[in-house]
């Protein structure tokens, strides 16, 4: 992931925020999972968008996952 606004003023500050690390290392976690298990939906005509906390990066215990399935044309069954 592309450092945010946040961890390139970290830098700049020379400082830390443990709790935003925290939270970017778990969405980096869940959301290496995720891609794991969408790397079998091998159909070019179909996007899958996260959004909220996880589409920001910005996990923690009380997160949801929030996604949406975009689909080029018709759907079918297989998208499911």
């Amino acid at each position: 992931m592309e450092p945010t606004s946040v961890e390139a003023l970290a830098k700049q500050c020379d400082a830390t925020w443990p709790a935003i690390e925290a939270a970017r290392a778990k969405a980096r976690e869940q959301i290496d999972l995720v891609k794991r298990e969408l790397i079998k939906v091998d159909d070019p005509n179909v996007s899958v968008v996260v959004t909220g906390s996880f589409g920001r990066g910005e996990v923690t215990g009380g997160s949801d996952f929030d996604w949406m399935l975009l689909v080029d044309g018709g759907s079918n069954p297989e998208h499911f």
